[in-house]
């Protein structure tokens, strides 16, 4: 039990409340800096924007409302890759301090496959992986733990959207059935004393979002999805805190816009998006707000080249008194450049992406790499 009180101690983000509930600090959008998967299809390629253009399945799930499937049916599967990233930080005063790394955990994919049901009805049914990391954890206070302690976090989607096209105006929902799945390993429980115990948690939930798009003139689009923040109890095998306290997760509400210009002959597109969501709603973290902007340019009626700019802000609240954090604000912040390119080959279309956060200031350094295909029929 001594390395999963350790462990709790380190992450600094447990918050009792009145109620006697306890706030979770894996399942929680508060480590999207490295456990979002970008598998956005092309669109990675230009700064993930994407909410008010034309998106193939491999995109959809930047808005419903931008599913285009320009055959009768179209299939399609993408992948993605993180590197490996070190936090460490040593303590001033002694000699002590700590280290971890995050993780890719493979495989990060999402597959699907869509239909026009007529000629303003779309729709299709996809598998997403969006989130994923593990954390694992090689010192505490000075002390080496070799990366026995890890902690996985992963998400598994089941979505459905659909998309319905009235003109100037489209408007779509996705709904989605999510498994949400965190496991701790190198811990000490009552079966397994020796600190080779595996404590798994988890919960499920439904949700939907809605997107709508709306172009006021020709060439120029807007874009706006909602998706509904809840609270989920969790589960556990192993339930390391007494009856009388409840574990939860809570995930805010999110709320997108987008903006897209298409030039003359659609020889290229300019976007720009931005992405909040209400994380003040957990404890010790401020609310998000990230900007994307992208361009792609149109070589020849087979090749498309793409580059763009994100940013994902450090939402930790330092000036919060009832949580600390080791550091200084703005260490989790990260500043993107992308680029990317796709080709048509008969029916299919191949991609592939390449983000970077390197040109950072912070702690966390990133290389994705997302690539993928659709296949229309």
């Amino acid at each position: 039990m001594k390395a999963l009180i350790l462990a709790l101690m380190f992450t600094a983000s447990l918050v009792y409340s009145q109620t006697r509930e306890i706030e979770d600090y894996i399942m929680s959008p508060e480590h999207d800096f490295y456990g979002y998967n970008y598998l956005n299809g092309p669109n990675a390629g230009r700064g993930n924007t994407g909410i008010a253009g034309e998106n193939d399945i491999s995109g959809v799930m930047l808005n419903p409302a931008s599913l285009v499937i320009k055959s009768k049916y179209s299939a399609g599967l993408q992948y993605s890759y993180k590197t490996t990233n070190e936090i460490s930080y040593s303590f001033e005063m002694s000699n002590g301090g700590y280290a971890y790394d995050l993780k890719h955990i493979a495989p990060a994919l999402q597959g699907g496959f869509g239909m026009n049901v007529t000629k303003t009805l779309g729709a299709a049914i996809l598998y997403s992986n969006p989130g994923s990391i593990r954390f694992v954890y090689k010192n505490f206070g000075g002390g080496v733990n070799d990366g026995e302690l890890t902690e996985d976090y992963s998400i598994h989607t089941v979505i459905l959207p659909v998309t319905y096209d009235l003109g100037k105006i489209k408007l779509g929902i996705a709904p989605s059935f999510s498994f949400y799945r965190a496991k701790m390993t190198g811990v000490s429980t009552i079966t397994q004393p020796d600190g080779t115990g595996e404590v798994n948690s988890y919960f499920d939930r439904f949700n939907i979002q809605a997107g709508m798009k709306v172009n006021p003139v020709n060439n120029f689009s807007i874009g706006l999805t909602f998706t509904p923040g809840f609270i989920a109890d969790l589960k556990s095998d192993e339930d390391p805190y007494p009856a009388t306290f409840k574990v939860i997760s809570k995930q805010p509400f999110k709320l997108s816009a987008g903006i897209e210009y298409i030039g003359a002959k659609q020889k290229f597109r300019l976007s720009a998006d931005y992405n909040f969501q209400q994380t003040s709603k957990l404890n010790g973290y401020l609310d998000k707000h990230d900007f994307n902007i992208g361009g792609e340019y149109s070589v020849n009626k087979s090749l498309a080249l793409r580059a763009g700019f994100f940013t994902i802000f450090d939402i930790r609240d330092f000036e919060d008194e009832d949580v600390s954090f080791p550091g200084k604000a703005g260490d989790f912040s990260q500043y993107f450049l992308t680029c990317g390119l796709s080709y048509k080959i008969n029916n299919f279309d191949l991609s592939a992406s390449l983000m970077d956060s390197h040109v950072s200031m912070g702690l966390i350094k990133l290389t994705i790499i997302n690539a993928g295909f659709t296949y229309g029929f």
